[in-house]
């Protein structure tokens, strides 16, 4: 017969009472719906158009998602209750194709098991961003949140989430600051003939129905195809129109395309030219003097320091250096958006203490759903977008060419909207109107 010591039963005794205690705990916390099992990694996606039309955007968007992923993992990785856990980014190219993107999508899912992704950069992969309902994967977004995307209807769950305003608050900017501030009230506006277009199209006209008092009007409205080569017929359409203020959704290559275009007809002497949405990794591509005088929305200038030193200093100034040092050009409005994306999707996970995309959901839809970014204090809202308090866009002016001082200064920011005035409504996307009873749609 073997003997066994009183130390030697004590010490069995005890482990055996910490492995039962702790299967007790994870079993309970799974009954409560907020345990997630230990694994080697929590594994993200950037699913991105880095072939074709917005490639240069592409990539600036995959470096806002790995920056995230790297300051969370440089701090020790998610702590989760059963300890921390490194971040793993995985990134395919869609070649901005929506069969070869699902096929990136589906080996992500089945093989990698990726608990989250972003990437989409343009309206015609809506379908794709689909596939987060069929397969439940949270979906944090830096794009803006597409009308087809975002309306009730094609809702079925909440598990789409963008950090940029939808495209209607693009439009709704853009002529509640040249009236207000231009004091320029006739609009030609030249569309895209897709969700990108007619959603920026559906805040503009709510905003021109909001200043008829002052005289507002959309004298002409023409649409063209993503990726149309030649403008000319339009713009001198436009020039001949009488209207005071060209406003163009085009984006990428196409605003590139568009600007060369209207600065060799001399659009810019005879209106104002505005581009719905404007980045550096757009703004490159353009000639300087074609450029010069041009407003635009931008999500994310860099260098706003003169225009809110304070709002800078104390959210920005950090961010801007460390992105800058790091990749050798500033943070543009993609990189920005995509970062917030993925240290909201960060932040989510570990209050949530769950991998569980119901329980990360809950966190960014609760009842105080505040945070703060690097574009200062934010909401988000039931419907999956953000309202910023101060600035959802900057309203930024091309830069003369004596003005420039290095190769990233393209623009001067001359304003900023942002809080609920611009935000898009419920109503317009089928919800209601309390936010009570939209988080009740989905059990929260």
């Amino acid at each position: 017969m073997v003997k066994v010591s009183g130390k030697v039963l004590a010490a069995v005794v005890l482990s055996a009472a910490i492995v039962v205690a702790s299967v007790g705990f994870y079993y309970w916390q799974s009954l409560q719906g907020s345990y997630s099992p230990p694994s080697e990694a929590y594994r993200v996606a950037v699913i991105s158009s880095f072939t074709g039309t917005f490639a240069d955007v592409a990539k600036t968007i995959r470096d806002g998602y790995e920056l995230a992923v790297d300051e969370i993992n440089d701090a020790g990785g998610l702590k989760m209750p059963w300890g921390n856990v490194k971040v793993e980014l995985l990134v395919r190219d869609d070649e901005t194709n929506v069969e070869i993107g699902t096929r990136r999508f589906l080996e992500l899912v089945g093989t990698y098991k990726i608990k989250a992704w972003g990437g989409l950069v343009w309206a015609g992969m809506v379908p794709m961003a689909k596939l987060s309902y069929d397969y439940e994967v949270l979906m944090m977004s830096e794009a803006v949140h597409l009308f087809s995307l975002g309306a009730k209807e094609n809702r079925p769950l909440p598990l789409t989430w963008s950090t940029q305003p939808p495209p209607y608050t693009l439009g709704y900017s853009a002529v509640k600051y040249c009236v207000e501030a231009l004091n320029k009230t006739k609009f030609f506006f030249h569309g895209r003939a897709d969700s990108w277009g007619w959603e920026i199209h559906s805040g503009f006209q709510a905003a021109i129905n909001n200043y008829k008092n002052r005289g507002a009007i959309e004298v002409d409205y023409v649409e063209v195809p993503m990726g149309t080569p030649d403008f000319t017929p339009n713009l001198i359409k436009a020039m001949a129109s009488g209207a005071e203020v060209f406003y163009a959704v085009q984006f990428a290559g196409d605003s590139v395309n568009i600007l060369k275009q209207a600065y060799s007809l001399g659009l810019g002497k005879k209106m104002t030219i505005f581009i719905a949405s404007m980045t550096n990794a757009v703004a490159v591509g353009v000639p300087t003097e074609a450029l010069e005088g041009v407003y635009a929305c931008h999500y994310f200038y860099y260098d706003f320091r003169d225009y809110n030193p304070e709002l800078y200093d104390k959210y920005a100034k950090e961010f801007v250096e460390t992105f800058w040092r790091r990749y050798g050009y500033p943070p543009d409005s993609y990189v920005t958006a995509a970062y917030i994306a993925f240290k909201e999707l960060f932040r989510a996970v570990q209050e949530a203490k769950s991998f569980d995309w119901r329980e990360v959901v809950r966190i960014l839809i609760r009842d105080d759903p505040n945070f703060v970014s690097i574009k200062g204090p934010g909401k988000w809202r039931p419907i999956g977008d953000i309202v910023f308090d101060e600035i959802a866009w900057f309203i930024v002016k091309g830069k003369k060419p004596a003005e420039r001082t290095g190769t990233y200064d393209f623009f001067k920011v001359v304003g900023s909207i942002g809080g609920p005035t611009v935000a898009l409504p419920y109503s317009l996307w089928g919800y209601p109107t309390s936010e009570t009873e939209i988080r009740a749609l989905w059990g929260y």
